[in-house]
């Protein structure tokens, strides 16, 4: 099996395949593993490509990250696998997921508990990479969600538990626990 430097340049060079062809209405990535580790519906996913071509790139990036996660980890709650994923690619491309991440805060809206969370997620998965990161998006998120208090005591836990090593089985097992107490697995 590769080792995760190799993994990681097979992704990137992967995706920077697709630069000459976002004018598609939308790009499919399929599987390139056996079929009964995923399902149907996992063994596709679409990208809808952005105006803006670095953003595009990251979603591509995640998409074929997302399907190695499939086929290691099996069917994960989406907040776990959303960490691994974005864990995976900021951990060898800091100034992508940095962008991604600014744009993901200064374009989405939280109305509820599961977009709360999903809000709060960059900080999370820099956490580990880059403290120093992790703590300016943490300001950032938590400045655009102050009416949103509420929530933050609630998910105090489930922000402990995503910030370990999610590798671990116990760990995703954990902050799986807690994503069904919350009331927020698919």
């Amino acid at each position: 099996m590769s080792s995760d430097p190799q993994l990681a340049s097979l992704f990137l060079s992967a995706s920077r395949t697709f630069q000459g062809r976002l004018d598609a209405a939308a790009i499919t990535i399929s599987a390139g593993m056996p079929m009964e580790q995923l399902s149907g519906q996992d063994a596709m996913i679409s990208v809808a490509p952005s105006q803006d071509l670095a953003i595009t790139e990251f979603l591509i990036l995640q998409s074929l990250h997302r399907l190695w996660i499939l086929s290691s980890y099996g069917s994960l709650p989406f907040a776990v696998q959303e960490t691994l994923v974005n864990r995976r690619i900021a951990s060898f491309d800091q100034e992508s997921s940095m962008y991604y991440f600014m744009h993901l805060l200064l374009s989405s809206r939280v109305r509820d508990l599961r977009s709360y969370v999903m809000f709060n997620m960059p900080w999370i998965v820099m956490k580990p990479v880059d403290t120093y990161k992790s703590r300016y998006l943490k300001k950032l998120a938590f400045k655009y969600c102050r009416q949103f208090r509420g929530y933050r005591d609630s998910c105090k836990r489930l922000f402990a538990l995503l910030q370990r090593d999610l590798r671990l089985e116990k760990n995703r097992l954990s902050a799986a626990r807690e994503l069904e107490l919350l009331g927020l697995c698919r």
